[in-house]
């Protein structure tokens, strides 16, 4: 399934995710890790994801709708202690993004993100028995690509 005019999109979204989770895993000089993100690319990433209502077709209150979600689910999501902001911001413009190109791809990034998270809230639980916050934006990034080459987005 290809969807026309969002490689571009998909492709800095891409790079961008790729940068953020470098930020997110590498270490300070004490060896600890360091999980700040410049959330500066999210905000860039979100102005990326509204021009793709120039490339796709859609009515206005489909994304008036839209926009109402994500804000909903956005403020959902940050009464979430264990998730951070530059998670919640990109997992915002992710689903904002998607959702514009189409709901099914929404839904099966959802999936993805659902079966990586699981994995990774269990193998830091019962593996690595950690109950100190870990890096988390692997997931992220790993669902979102997986999901844009299931989908032919690049």
């Amino acid at each position: 399934m290809y969807f026309d005019g969002v490689g571009f999109w998909a492709f800095i979204g891409t790079f961008y995710l790729v940068f953020m989770t470098w930020q997110d895993m590498k270490k300070n000089k004490d060896h600890s890790k360091n999980m700040m993100i410049d959330d500066r690319k999210n905000f860039f990433m979100m102005g990326v994801t509204l021009s793709l209502i120039s490339h796709i077709d859609r009515s206005i209150w489909y994304i008036l709708l839209l926009v109402l979600l994500v804000i909903i689910l956005g403020m959902f999501l940050k009464k979430i202690n264990s998730i951070g902001e530059a998670d919640i911001n990109a997992l915002i413009w992710i689903m904002y993004g998607l959702s514009i190109i189409n709901v099914f791809v929404l839904l099966y990034f959802f999936m993805i993100f659902g079966f990586l998270g699981l994995i990774y809230a269990l193998s830091k639980k019962y593996i690595f028995k950690k109950k100190y916050p870990t890096p988390f934006f692997w997931v992220i990034s790993l669902s979102f690509i997986l999901n844009a080459v299931l989908f032919g987005l690049y």
